[in-house]
């Protein structure tokens, strides 16, 4: 889909999330500021909304102009940052992976709602030192408090961008279907034994075909599977290792002094840890191993994932194959580790409802699904560029000056 049409589900998808938020976000529905006390989903849901209470004087008293200052900032540049790339984010995906077959279409709408979320967390974290410091609270360990404050209030953003990723299909699809057949054709690709269509591009001379600028080849079952497989390797790596509780207990024990940096190891803990391989000595044995299970659905899911978009991407360069790992790494840790904290909240020593730790388990995934998935996406995407799957070439395909269905199905 062409950057003149891109845009239009983009903003659509973007402008839905963010009336979403501004109208729900009230501190007439998320309660009090000062309410600690957790009993039920329905309490825990008022605070997620506290959490993205547009209002300054929302935690911060009028008597005090510096703190009230610091909020006024911090919330600034948390909705500023949640437009910014939600946008963006839908934006490569309306380009990347236009919705223009029914096979694209849930595709995109998945790949738009995973921005919402990594939307919400870059902007929370973004946010958070002038929060913090608007609390009155900001002398006392502030790494500390940043650290709490990343994915704050996420699951209600999760909901919205659902919504938002129905409002980028329904516009899409609407846009595709507006083309003028005099003036476009139809970029078609066979994969798989069918034709869709890719893209559509400005016709050329009459009988001539138009060049697709940057158009790359399709990316074969090769280079694909050799991509999701490096990418998977990465992701089993980050998950056997760097979760293993004798490292994290190791980065815990680091000491960064005092001052504005006591207690930073939280906020490397909350961008690096999914989860600990450890349970409680009283747990029996086949809990720790439905977790180690849950970890190893996460690696082949993940691989399925990318194997599946790799090839669907319009460009597959490094940095495309990269977000498409972001993707598909939010995407798969959202449904994996919900179900290792709902298996850990059904435990007999566990305190807390099922509800509550489905709902948060999100929350404790995004950040480190955003890491781990970049990292994962780079080395998958070199590996894609190596093979030869992402070297540019003469097109994407076969460019016929006919007009382009309105809705192809495969």
């Amino acid at each position: 889909m062409p950057f003149r049409r891109a845009w239009i589900p983009a903003a659509a998808a973007t402008a839905a999330l963010l009336a979403l938020v501004w109208l729900t976000a009230r501190p007439e529905v998320a309660g009090p500021p000062s309410q600690s006390a957790v009993d039920g989903v329905r309490d825990l849901v008022r605070q997620w909304l506290g959490a993205w209470v547009h209002d300054p004087l929302y935690g911060a008293g009028p008597d005090d102009p510096r703190r009230l200052g610091f909020r006024r900032t911090g919330i600034r540049v948390r909705t500023l940052l949640l437009v910014l790339v939600t946008f963006l984010g839908a934006l490569w995906t309306a380009r990347n992976l236009p919705p223009t077959t029914r096979r694209r279409l849930p595709v995109a709408m998945a790949v738009c709602w995973t921005w919402t979320v990594a939307a919400a967390v870059l902007a929370t974290t973004a946010a958070a030192p002038w929060l913090v410091a608007g609390s009155g609270q900001g002398h006392y360990m502030p790494a500390r408090q940043v650290a709490h404050r990343v994915a704050e209030g996420l699951p209600v953003v999760a909901v919205f961008g659902m919504a938002a990723a129905l409002v980028f299909a329904a516009v899409a699809v609407a846009a595709a279907e507006r083309v003028d057949p005099e003036a476009e054709t139809a970029v078609l690709r066979v994969h798989d034994g069918s034709t869709e269509v890719l893209d559509v591009a400005p016709a050329g001379e009459a009988g001539e075909a138009a060049p697709v600028e940057g158009a790359v080849p399709p990316v074969t079952d090769r280079p694909a599977r050799l991509g999701a497989t490096v990418g998977a390797a990465v992701l089993a790596l980050w998950l056997a290792a760097l979760n293993h509780f004798r490292f994290r207990a190791e980065v815990q024990a680091v000491d960064f002094g005092w001052g504005r940096l006591a207690e930073a190891n939280d906020f490397v803990v909350r961008w690096v840890f999914f989860d600990v391989w450890q349970v409680p000595d009283a747990a029996p044995d086949w809990r720790w191993f439905a977790l180690r299970a849950l970890d190893v659905a996460f690696v082949v899911l993940f691989w399925s994932a990318l194997r599946h978009l790799v090839p669907l991407l319009r460009r597959p360069g490094v940095w495309s194959v990269a977000l498409a790992a972001v993707s598909a790494t939010v995407a798969v840790a959202a449904v994996v580790r919900t179900a290792a904290a709902v298996l850990a909240a059904t435990a007999p020593y566990a305190r807390g409802a099922v509800p509550d730790a489905a709902l948060s388990a999100l929350a404790g995934a995004a950040p480190p699904a955003l890491l781990s998935g970049l990292v994962a996406g780079l080395a998958a995407g070199v590996a894609v560029r190596v093979v030869g799957g992402g070297v540019r070439g003469a097109g994407a395909g076969r460019i016929r000056d006919v007009p382009p269905p309105a809705y192809a199905a495969d």
